[in-house]
Order: C-alpha cells, then sequence, then structure tokens
C-alpha cells in the first residue's frame, strides 16, 4: 500500500514536470504562468489563470511540460470577454490498484 508520504513524493515529482501553461486565442498561442499547483492527499491541482485584457475564442488549454511538450490538455472551447478572466483547473488523482 502506498503511504501518504509515496502519495506526496510522487505528485512533487509530476508537480515539477509542469512549467507553464498555454492556450490558443483567436488562433495564437498565448504562454501564462502556473498560478497555483497544491497537493491535497492523492491529487494534484494545478491552476492557471487567463487575464483579462484581451477577448475572443479560447481553445486548447494546455499544461506544458519543463520538456516544452504538451503535459495535459482540455479542448474545450470558452468564448471569454475582454473584461473577464478565466481560471482553468487541472485535478491530477493518483489511485492504487
Amino acid at each position: 500500500m502506498i503511504t501518504s508520504i509515496g502519495f506526496n513524493n510522487v505528485l512533487n515529482y509530476i508537480s515539477g514536470l509542469i512549467s507553464k501553461g498555454r492556450y490558443v486565442l483567436d488562433g495564437n498561442n498565448v504562454d501564462v504562468p502556473i498560478l497555483s499547483k497544491n497537493i491535497d492527499g492523492s491529487t494534484l491541482t494545478v491552476n492557471i489563470f487567463l487575464a483579462d485584457g484581451t477577448g475572443g475564442a479560447v481553445t486548447d488549454i494546455k499544461l506544458i511540460g519543463t520538456d516544452g511538450q504538451v503535459f495535459a490538455d482540455k479542448p474545450d472551447t470558452i468564448e471569454k470577454l475582454a473584461a473577464q478572466g478565466v481560471l482553468v483547473i487541472f485535478k491530477f488523482t493518483i489511485t492504487e490498484v
């Protein structure tokens, strides 16, 4: 059985592999910093924030790894207003089988 320390070690390792967020706004890639990372039990939560100031169609929201490759993605489409910020949450849960 994996201990809480074991879960924490695995999730800290995974967390260290994630360097930034990226999304497509009206066809252009936009990189954003990670807003926060949190480990709670067996779950890693990674938050990115799409700031206000520009509006348009937001697609292909991703987490980018330290190697420059896509670590995770959400292929959603969001119509974002210029006066609107958007919080995007990625959750990863480790389970033992």
